[in-house]
């Protein structure tokens, strides 16, 4: 199993590509589920210990290192997690 993938080690044809984002950190499709939805709102991060928070934090972290066009959502996520981090310190 190999941990440390360089950028180029990321497929590169479309369709795997894909699989391969979403093995790192899918984005929630909020119209699946409620709890897709909780986490496309942000309101999952509310039961979260500051440990799980920080490893999430890495989690979204992996996937825009691969993410070439990663969705806003992403970006919305860091923020709701760190946010949730300095109110729990």
């Amino acid at each position: 199993m190999c941990y440390a993938w360089k950028r180029t080690c990321a497929p590169q044809s479309r369709p795997d590509r894909s699989w391969f984002l979403d093995q790192l950190y899918a984005v929630p499709d909020w119209l699946r589920n409620d709890e897709e939805r909780q986490r496309f709102c942000q309101e999952d991060l509310v039961d979260m210990t500051p440990d799980e928070l920080r490893l999430e934090r890495r989690r979204v972290e992996g996937r825009l290192i691969y993410d070439d066009a990663p969705p806003s959502w992403l970006g919305q996520r860091l923020e709701a997690i760190d946010q949730r981090l300095r109110d729990v310190a």
